[in-house]
């Protein structure tokens, strides 16, 4: 029997016959593969997590003899996710679209203090549908490859987590459309997105503190009757051995880069063929032309009726037409991870890791208390009745940044390196003027977020400076509020001990 065998790749299209399926089809062979997710974005403790592959469907000599002649056949290409970005509320990669209802979701922004990793974008799933006029394009999913969960973008105590191969399906409607990640209100990675599918995947979390956000979970697939799927390991998707396979399709992103789109390819066999004979020989007939006002045009299907059914003789090639309207959702399904917080990470509130990757614990937490009766004007006091601090001297705006958004450790450390080279006076003026601030600071209001908004803005270019002054550089915002606000500090501070004094 004669076959006709059609590719598909990613386009941006849902492709539908612009006829019924040809009488005569008797069987359909299908390889599908979803689209993979995007990696997340990068942070000090690396590269940002990879992205889950897309899932492969396949399936030999389906019976398509009941719906030869009666339905109309819908193929969508899942494109891969993006992969995340870096920096201070960074916007998640976007997600890979499919079939309306069928794409992704996107990855989150990283957190709006400091610098971290944002998710990466869920894979749309590769769907074979049938239908009729009038009817929704998915009236019947045929066949369903999931698209793949997106990496969790990095923060600086860890990397976010890898997308998962698996799935969980959203409560939402669609449930065919993948969840966007969940933020994080400090600092710290954005989840990854889930993967559309037949039950589209659910969004990563953000985490607790400034570490990696958590992946997405991938789509789940529709296997027709005597098929076969394969959800993939990680990056590498299943089917690669297949001879339609072509190398970085549905392959998950890796390194900040976005997911492998996906693929498709039908093989129809058909009953009907047509013969003529040359030399003694019967030679089917592939190609059959007509002269229409003298331009010869191509025959794509004949008939004959026997006994008042028609009968199909010749099927020249099965035509699809593109519909980008049919394609493509302007983001995912709404997130049921949870928004990262700030607060302390610790192993077990982190995404989990691979071999090799190491967890960065941030440094001891103390409380503290105004004395005056110390050369630093604060002392130790049990938990819970005093300013929370870090280990060592006292910083204020710094430690803020750290107990509320997981503002990160290394920049304490950097505070501490220079704080340690200024007089007391310094330190007693930079507690005078900058603990009440912090108080106001922390209570909700618009004034109070406003001001919050400027010592964190203030802080971190600060910290830029300090470090860029430690390798021989300037960075001229940072050192413009250095040299307005440490005269300051130093003589308020000597107005506080002159008072002391007298």
């Amino acid at each position: 029997m004669p076959q006709i065998t059609k590719v598909f790749d990613y386009s941006g299209q849902f492709f539908s016959t612009t006829q019924v399926i040809p009488r005569g089809t008797t069987k359909l062979t299908m390889h599908l593969w979803g689209g993979a997710g995007g990696s997340g974005g990068s942070d000090s403790a690396g590269a940002g997590a990879d992205g889950a592959a897309g899932h492969h469907v396949t399936v030999t000599d389906l019976d398509m003899t009941s719906f030869a002649g009666v339905k109309f056949l819908g193929v969508a290409v899942g494109g891969g996710g993006e992969a995340g970005g870096s920096g201070n509320d960074t916007p998640g990669g976007r997600n890979g679209q499919s079939l309306t209802g069928y794409s992704g979701g996107e990855g989150e922004e990283s957190g709006d203090v400091g610098s971290s990793g944002s998710g990466g974008g869920g894979g749309g799933a590769t769907t074979v549908t049938m239908f009729e006029l009038g009817q929704a394009a998915d009236t019947i999913k045929l066949a369903i490859a999931g698209g793949g969960g997106g990496g969790g973008g990095t923060g600086e105590a860890s990397r976010g987590g890898r997308g998962l191969n698996t799935n969980t399906a959203t409560s939402n409607t669609p449930g065919t459309l993948g969840e966007n990640g969940a933020g994080h209100t400090g600092n710290g990675g954005g989840g990854g997105a889930g993967g559309g599918g037949a039950d589209g995947g659910t969004g990563g979390s953000g985490a607790q503190g400034d570490a990696g956000g958590f992946g997405g979970k991938s789509g789940s697939n529709t296997v027709p009757s005597g098929g076969s799927n394969d959800d993939g390991n990680q990056i590498t998707p299943g089917g690669t051995a297949n001879s339609f396979y072509a190398t970085g399709i549905a392959k998950g992103g890796v390194d900040g880069q976005a997911g492998g789109n996906g693929k498709a390819v039908l093989i129809f066999t058909l009953e009907g063929s047509t013969n003529f004979k040359v030399d003694g020989a019967y030679k089917e007939i592939e190609e059959i032309y007509a002269k229409v006002s003298g331009v010869w045009k191509k025959i794509l299907q004949g008939y004959h009726k026997v006994g008042g059914v028609w009968k199909n003789v010749f099927v020249g090639d099965i035509i699809f037409r593109g519909d980008s309207a049919a394609f493509g959702n302007n983001s995912g399904g709404a997130t049921s991870g949870t928004e990262g917080s700030g607060g302390i990470p610790t192993p077990a509130s982190i995404p989990p890791q691979d071999p090799g990757d190491d967890f960065r614990p941030p440094p001891t937490i103390y409380d503290w208390r105004p004395n005056p009766h110390t050369a630093s004007g604060y002392s130790k006091a049990p938990p819970g009745t005093g300013t929370v601090q870090s280990a060592g001297t006292p910083k204020i705006v710094c430690t803020m940044m750290n107990d509320m958004y997981g503002f990160g450790s290394f920049r304490n450390k950097i505070w501490l390196r220079q704080s340690k080279n200024l007089p007391p006076e310094y330190q007693q003026g930079y507690h005078a003027i900058f603990l009440p601030l912090v108080k106001y600071a922390k209570q909700s209001g618009l004034a109070n977020k406003c001001v919050r908004r400027v010592l964190e803005h203030i802080a971190v270019h600060r910290t830029i400076d300090i470090r860029q002054e430690e390798r021989g550089k300037i960075h001229w915002k940072g050192r413009m509020y250095r040299k307005i606000l440490e005269p300051i500090c130093y003589y308020t501070g000597k107005i506080k001990q002159w008072r002391a004094n007298k």
